[in-house]
């Protein structure tokens, strides 16, 4: 009992290592999803969030064109996890965090211990994160996010990132409770272009 529990722990620190060498990075997404609500007169409606309709509600909130922002979904952007976000194409910043994406730990904590599956080489990386949005502080849902990650050392990064998504939204203005399901894709390494 005691050696599977020390192969364990060393293949969760492996993992976190393999993570952690890919730090940082920000990859150009497309983002979709249908969530259903119940509308003001009873009946379920669909309503479909994109790519476009994030950088459009940004850029009116933000007061700048759509034109000038990207999503992004970026590796390690916070100690818990991962972020999608919307920056700014000509420096990089951030214009919001669209949705947190913070990793399970064995705990109740977060301890390091990361919840992954990865291939001997730690190029492909499968792991189940809780969603967090700005309507709450609490997890609004789960993802299970699949990432091929260059080997260490490569000449060039390749990446790509696949995803699905399941989460809600609170009730706003007359819409009830929206339940969504969401995919992620992305394989370009975001580079601001200042």
């Amino acid at each position: 009992m005691r050696t599977a529990s020390l192969l364990f722990l060393a293949s969760l620190l492996l993992t976190a290592s393999t993570i952690g060498v890919h730090a940082q990075a920000r990859l150009k997404i497309a983002f979709s999803a249908v969530c259903e609500f119940t509308n003001s007169s009873g009946k379920i409606s669909r309503r479909t969030i994109n790519t476009r309709s994030i950088l459009n509600d940004a850029a009116g909130r933000a007061g700048v064109s759509a034109k000038t922002l990207s999503l992004v979904y970026h590796i390690q952007g916070d100690p818990r996890g991962d972020l999608i976000q919307v920056v700014n194409n000509s420096d990089g910043s951030v214009v919001e965090t669209v949705f947190m994406l913070f990793y399970p730990t064995l705990n109740g904590q977060f301890d390091g211990g990361f919840v992954a599956v990865t291939n001997a080489a730690n190029t492909y990386v499968e792991r189940p994160l809780f969603v967090f949005g700005h309507q709450s502080s609490h997890s609004v849902g789960t993802a299970l996010i699949r990432a091929t990650l260059p080997p260490e050392g490569a000449r060039k990064a390749r990446y790509r990132i696949r995803g699905d998504l399941q989460y809600f939204m609170l009730p706003q203005g007359s819409t009830g409770v929206a339940l969504c399901r969401g995919k992620i894709t992305g394989a370009k390494v975001f580079v601001p272009s200042d």
